[in-house]
């Protein structure tokens, strides 16, 4: 309970990261850097407004809601192994700052992952590797409300990625800071 700077090495799973969530009230830094996070992600579907799990998969990730609300949470450098990030992984992790820099790699970016990291003022550095920003089919509300990076006043230039072939309802809604010209990939 007194950990604020944790440097991870190893292989970790959904367990650890309940620990850092749940039970490290003070953790402000956090290094994954050199972690094996190799997680159960659940895949869902919206049918007739209703979101229903159609199954799961392990794979290379940081499960949903694994930093939710997080307040402690100042950094976190991401594991250089990482396929995605899950729904609402960082949601409300309101003091989390600087850039956020994704490994290669990396496929997915869930929805609400950083929704309302109201601290995020450095850039955002999507990887060539990136194929969808919120596609698991959340419905938790308003789809400008369900954006991966709502409201997080991230700065610089956008860049999207050429692999990039889905962008959820409203990723970006009141990223007011983004700025210089926005190329859509084919």
């Amino acid at each position: 309970s007194k950990i604020k700077n944790l440097k991870l090495t190893g292989k970790i799973g959904n367990d650890d990261y309940k620990v850092m969530r749940d039970e490290m009230p003070r953790l402000a830094n956090l290094n994954l850097k050199e972690v094996e996070s190799r997680v159960v992600i659940k895949r869902y579907e919206v049918r007739e407004n209703i979101r229903i799990e159609v199954g799961e998969r392990e794979c290379y990730a940081i499960p949903a809601n694994a930093f939710e609300k997080k307040k402690s949470l100042v950094r976190v450098v991401f594991p250089d192994r990482l396929e995605e990030i899950g729904t609402g992984a960082f949601f409300l992790c309101e003091n989390l700052t600087g850039s956020l820099i994704f490994p290669e790699g990396l496929k997915r970016i869930g929805s609400i992952a950083f929704k309302e990291c109201s601290n995020l003022t450095g850039r955002l550095y999507l990887p060539t590797t990136l194929v969808s920003i919120g596609d698991d089919g959340y419905s938790g509300g308003a789809p400008y409300h369900t954006g991966a990076f709502v409201g997080c006043p991230l700065t610089g230039e956008l860049v999207l990625p050429s692999k990039l072939e889905y962008i959820g309802s409203g990723t970006f809604a009141w990223c007011h800071e983004l700025r210089g010209e926005i190329r859509i990939p084919e």
